[in-house]
C-alpha cells in the first residue's frame, strides 16, 4: 500500500523559473506541481549529476511592466528524472515569501484548506527582516 509522505498540497502551476547552482551553472524551465515544501522543475537538459545539490531557485513572475518579480528560493535537489528535478524548499527571505503565500493561496481551488495545512506543516524556513 502507497502512504502519502507529503505534508503540502501540490498545485499545477507553471511558473518560468531559474535554477542557479554555487559555481555558476544555471538553467532555464518552468515549475510543476508546486507546494510550499517543494516543486518540480521542468528542465530536460539538467543533468542527474545535479541529485543532492544545494542551488538557488528563482520564479519569474510577470509583473506587467518592464521588469520582471523574482522570488529567490534557496533550495536542495531531492529527485532527477528524464524531464528535470524535484526541489527541496530549504529558506525564503520574507518579503518574497508573502509574494508566494499570496500566489499559492490564490491558485488553490481549496484556499482555506491550504492555509490549514501551512499552519500545520509550514514548510520552508521564512527569514525575518532583523531590525
Amino acid at each position: 500500500m502507497f502512504t502519502e509522505k507529503r505534508k503540502h498540497s501540490r498545485l499545477n502551476i507553471e511558473i518560468q523559473a531559474k535554477l542557479i547552482f554555487p559555481d555558476g551553472q544555471h538553467f532555464t524551465g518552468s515549475t510543476e506541481d508546486i507546494s510550499f515544501g517543494g516543486v518540480f522543475f521542468t528542465c530536460p537538459e539538467l543533468a542527474e549529476t545535479t541529485y543532492r545539490k544545494n542551488c538557488l531557485l528563482q520564479l519569474i513572475l510577470a509583473s506587467g511592466s518592464d521588469s520582471d518579480l523574482i522570488l529567490d528560493i534557496e533550495s536542495k535537489i531531492v529527485r532527477a528524472t528524464e524531464s528535470g528535478v524535484g526541489i527541496l524548499f530549504q529558506s525564503i527571505e520574507y518579503t518574497d515569501y508573502r509574494h508566494f503565500e499570496k500566489i499559492m493561496v490564490f491558485n488553490s481551488p481549496d484556499p482555506e484548506r491550504l492555509k490549514e495545512e501551512l499552519e500545520e506543516n509550514p514548510g520552508l524556513m521564512v527569514n525575518t527582516p532583523t531590525e
